[in-house]
């Protein structure tokens, strides 16, 4: 959030290895998808994130962006 309160002008943010960030917590993830998702409606950007895990193992919350 910090980054698109201090740069107005974004209109996409990159985000890789999103999971590892989460140090592997699917559910962690899933949380921060959704903030992600709300605040980049909020500013008006796309984001794209990466992730290392089999789509067939991912969660019904996170399967909703893939």
């Amino acid at each position: 959030s910090g980054i698109s309160a201090s740069n107005h002008d974004i209109t996409h943010l990159f985000i890789d290895s999103a999971l590892k960030i989460c140090k592997n917590d699917i559910e962690a993830l899933a949380n921060i998808m959704d903030a992600v998702e709300a605040l980049s409606k909020d500013g008006n950007f796309e984001c794209v994130m990466t992730i290392s895990a089999d789509v067939a193992e991912c969660p019904e919350a996170i399967q909703k962006y893939l």
